[in-house]
Order: C-alpha cells, then structure tokens, then sequence
C-alpha cells in the first residue's frame, strides 16, 4: 500500500467494533452466520454474475470470506481484500482448513488496495461500501473499476 496524505480518509482506522481484535472477528462470524447463508448468496452472485472456471474475482471486503471462501471452488482464482488483518487472517485460517488454495489474501480496501496483477473479470463488494464516508465512496468505487 502506498503512504497517503494526512487529509485523505484512513479507511484502516476501525469505528465501531474492533475489528482488530481476532476474538471478536471470529463473533462476527459466528453471529453472521445465525442470520446469512453465506453459500446461498454467494451462490447467486457467481449466477447473477455468469462466473465460472476461467474467471478471476476480487473480493473487496472479505471479511471473513462469506464470498471469497464459497465462489473460489467455481472460479479460476479470488483475490479476497479487507482492511482488518485479522479477517483475512481468520479468512485465510478457513480457506486452509477447506483444502481452498486459490485465494489470494490481500491486506486493503476501496481507498489503498494497488492490485499489482492482470485485471480481474469481476469485483464483488458485499455488505462494505456503508463503511466509507459517503464522499469517499465515489474515489472509492472509481479505483475499483481500475482494477476490472
């Protein structure tokens, strides 16, 4: 990631629950899945979206992989972004636990992610965009379509 300006937004700095805290992620999780079925949706993003085995998605805002996790038997490979750490920690813990080996996990988000790789064929974003203040959502989305 690449050092920003002291006025730009620090979409790495937590509100609200801290994310930061592996404890509390795998909570996140746990209480997620009690109203979500992580299988089903993503199931209807990859439909929605005529995803198969030759495409590459990004995962903006993984989480704890609800999407990444679940489309990456079906696609070619995921690259799974978020900004806390330990999600894609946890993330990445899951995925192992699965035998689920084309994942990428990258740490970052709509304002500092540089995907350094050939485009990818789609870009997901479940359940994120509310985290950016409403004028950096745009700058937000505007470098996402760089990337696809």
């Amino acid at each position: 990631m690449r050092t920003m300006p002291k006025w730009f937004y620090d979409e790495m700095k937590h509100s609200g629950v801290d994310y930061t805290n592996p404890a509390q992620v795998q909570v996140y999780d746990i209480r997620h899945q009690t109203f979500r079925d992580y299988k089903k949706a993503s199931e209807v993003i990859i439909e929605k979206l005529n995803l198969g085995r030759e495409h590459t998605v990004i995962d903006m805002g993984s989480g704890t992989g609800a999407f990444a996790i679940n489309a990456a038997p079906k696609c070619k490979h995921i690259y799974a972004v978020d900004v806390s750490q330990p999600m894609l920690d946890y993330s990445r813990q899951k995925a192992e636990q699965l035998g689920v080996q084309n994942i990428t996990f990258c740490h970052g988000g709509f304002l500092t992610y540089e995907h350094r790789h050939e485009l990818s064929d789609a870009m997901v974003s479940v359940a994120v965009l509310h985290h950016l203040p409403d004028f950096w959502k745009l700058l937000g989305l505007q470098r996402a379509a760089l990337f696809v």
